[in-house]
C-alpha cells in the first residue's frame, strides 16, 4: 500500500529531515541532520503542497550538527543535535524564538549542553548497571527524539540507542527553564525512577516523538537502533514493518501501543525514511499528522541534490489510528 509521500518542493533544496513543529497554521519549521550550514528550514503549505526555504542561522549562533529533534515548549523553541561520537562543541541543546518569517530571537546553548550526553549515561548506567557492560562501551549513544513533557516545564529525549533487552530509552530534564540564564547551573537528567522511562517498541530504537491534542500522551516512531534489527513485526500484518508508530501514554504503568505500521515499500525507487513526526491542523479546524522522511540525495544545499518527501496523513486515516487506541 503507498503512503503517498510527496517532495518538498521550491528552489532551496531540503533532502534530510530529521524534526519538524507547526509554527501556526501551514507554517512548519524543519531542522535537518546533515549539517551546520543547511540546518534550518521554514516549510509553507500551500495547495496541498509544502514549499522548503533554507533558513539561515544568526550570527554569533552556537555551531549543531546533526539535529535530530525540535518541540515547541512555551514561548520557546527547543532544538537538539544527536550527541552521537562527535565533537563535543557541535553536540548542543539550544532555544531560541521563531515565528512563520524566522528566527526573532538569538538561539543560545543551554550552560554545559556539551556534557548532556555524559549525564544521561551516568543515570542510565545508575539505574541500570548492565549497560556498563556492553551498550555504552561500543558509542551506541544516540538521540532522535524531543518532546515536551506533560509538565509543560522539562522535556522528555527519545534515544534511537542505546536498547536494553529490546527496549528503548526515554529521559527527562530537570531545570530546564533556567538553564538558559547567565552563570546559570548546567541542565541536568532528572533521576527519580519515575522519569526514566523504558519503554517496548517492538525491539527498536526511538527515531521521533510529537505530542498528542489535549495532554492525551504521545506518539513515537521506532526503527532499527544503532546495532539492532531492522525488520519489526506488525500486528496489522503479517509483512516486516521498517518503522512502527506507537501510541504511548506517557507514564511508566502504560506500555506503547502501535497504531500503525511503515513497510519497507519503495516508492519511486526510494526507501521511506520517518525521523519526523507532528500534529497539524488543517482547515475547517480538523487535525492530522505531517510525517518528513529523510529520503532525499545528498549533497544538501540551496540548489542541489534530490528533495525529502512528506506525508499529510489523510484525517480519515488519522481518525483510525485514533480509533485503535
Amino acid at each position: 500500500m503507498s503512503l503517498q509521500f510527496q517532495e518538498f518542493i521550491g528552489t532551496d533544496i531540503l533532502t534530510e529531515p530529521s524534526g519538524i513543529i507547526e509554527l501556526n497554521k501551514d507554517h512548519f519549521l524543519v531542522v535537518s541532520d546533515s549539517n551546520p550550514d543547511t540546518a534550518f528550514y521554514l516549510l509553507a503549505h500551500v495547495s496541498g503542497s509544502l514549499t522548503a526555504k533554507h533558513l539561515p542561522s544568526p550570527p554569533n549562533m552556537p555551531k549543531v550538527d546533526d539535529l535530530e529533534g525540535v518541540v515547541l515548549l512555551g514561548e520557546y523553541i527547543y532544538a537538539i543535535t544527536s550527541y552521537s561520537d562527535k565533537d563535543p562543541k557541535i553536540r548542543h541543546l539550544i532555544r531560541f524564538q521563531m515565528d512563520a518569517n524566522g528566527f526573532s530571537s538569538q538561539p543560545i546553548a543551554a550552560s554545559g549542553d556539551y556534557e548532556l550526553k555524559k549525564r544521561i549515561k551516568q543515570t542510565l548506567t545508575t539505574a541500570f548497571p548492565k549497560l556498563n557492560r556492553a551498550d555504552f562501551s561500543r558509542e551506541r549513544f544516540n538521540i532522535e527524539g524531543l518532546v515536551a513533557h506533560k509538565d509543560k516545564k522539562e522535556l522528555l529525549i527519545g534515544l534511537r540507542g542505546p536498547t536494553m533487552d529490546g527496549k528503548a530509552f526515554v529521559v527527562c530534564t530537570e531545570g530546564l527553564l533556567g538553564a538558559f540564564e547567565t552563570n546559570s547551573p548546567a541542565i541536568k537528567i532528572n533521576n527519580n525512577s519515575g522519569n526514566i522511562y523504558v519503554l517496548k517498541l517492538g525491539g527498536g530504537g526511538v527515531r521521533a516523538m510529537t505530542c498528542m491534542a489535549d495532554d492525551k500522551g504521545y506518539l513515537i516512531v521506532s526503527g532499527k537502533s544503532i546495532y539492532g534489527d531492522d525488520k519489526f513485526e506488525c500486528p496489522y500484518s503479517n509483512d516486516k514493518a521498517k518503522f512502527v508508530l506507537w501510541y504511548w501514554k506517557g507514564s511508566n504503568n502504560h506500555e506503547p501501543e502501535p497504531i500503525h505500521c511503515f513497510f519497507p515499500i519503495k516508492e519511486n525507487g526510494i526507501m521511506v525514511q520517518p525521523e519526523g513526526i507532528t500534529l497539524i491542523t488543517l482547515d475547517g479546524g480538523e487535525q492530522t499528522l505531517l510525517v518528513v522522511s529523510d529520503d532525499g540525495n545528498k549533497p544538501e544545499g540551496l540548489s542541489s541534490g534530490r528533495p525529502g518527501r512528506y506525508w499529510i496523513v489523510e484525517p480519515e486515516r488519522y481518525r483510525d489510528f485514533l480509533d485503535r487506541l
